[in-house]
């Protein structure tokens, strides 16, 4: 796992000299008073993003006919991915912390001011605005744990609902996707470090439930807490470019459904 942040840390570096120039510096844009109006609006764009209330229906629907616990069960005991418990528990960390440590570099590395004191000021500012949205998403985690009591699969505490891995892995990739695509950066790397640290929170979900440790509805309601409060952080950050979003209109006894993206 060392060799493998040493690799994406050095990408980034690398990366930081393709910027085009053309664009804003990351974190310009952001506002420690943003305003209601402008909050509300993220967090309505937020709720009606489909990586928020996708992953949140793919629980409900879990929940029939005891599905939930049958897949739980069944990738619990034949661990086709990780090969043993342990090795799923030891993944989950590693990935989480892959993610967490693209968020970091895609904030700190990115193009900023020259000036020193500038410098630290912009990079000082939107860590900590992320940085705070990433703490509410887990305040809201460990909340609904304590709320809800669910035992985990392997009957280690009452602490499975929602997965806390999940919601830190989510929030930290979907914040590095963020500071990526309002980079600056040139050509496909943006987009392949994005994923990679999509890739990397799936794998925290999926590890997570291959070790014992949750249901597949405790990760997935996880990733939308994380997905939601990366997505209604950008009422600080910026605008909401770059984000899937879905609208639902009714159009006479119609429905009209349209997916807007916005650049």
């Amino acid at each position: 796992m060392r060799n493998r942040c040493c690799l994406v840390l050095l990408i980034l570096l690398m990366s930081g000299c393709a910027s085009d120039g053309r664009q804003p510096l990351l974190g310009e844009g952001l506002s420690w008073s943003p305003g209601w109006d402008r909050v509300a609006q993220e967090v309505r764009d937020s709720a009606r993003d489909p990586a928020v209330w996708g992953p949140l229906l793919g629980a409900v629907l879990l929940q029939a006919g005891d599905a939930d616990t049958r897949l739980s069960d069944r990738l619990r005991e034949d661990r086709p991915l990780f090969g043993s418990t342990d090795n799923a528990q030891r993944a989950s960390d590693d990935w989480r912390d892959l993610a967490g440590l693209l968020w970091l570099g895609s904030a700190v590395l990115a193009p900023g001011p020259e000036e020193a004191g500038d410098w630290l000021s912009l990079k000082g500012q939107l860590l900590a605005q992320e940085w705070l949205a990433a703490k509410a998403a887990r305040g809201l985690t460990s909340g609904l744990k304590s709320l809800t009591g669910r035992e985990r699969p392997n009957g280690l505490n009452d602490r499975s609902f929602p997965s806390g891995h999940a919601t830190t892995a989510s929030v930290q990739a979907h914040l590095a996707c963020y500071n990526l695509s309002h980079s600056g950066y040139s050509g496909e790397l943006p987009g392949g470090l994005c994923r990679l640290g999509q890739g990397a929170a799936m794998l925290t979900a999926w590890a997570r439930v291959e070790a014992g440790m949750h249901y597949p509805s405790d990760v997935l309601v996880g990733w939308a807490i994380g997905r939601f409060f990366a997505r209604s952080a950008e009422a600080w950050l910026g605008d909401g470019r770059g984000h899937p979003q879905v609208d639902a209109r009714l159009l006479g006894r119609d429905w009209e459904l349209s997916l807007r993206w916005q650049f």
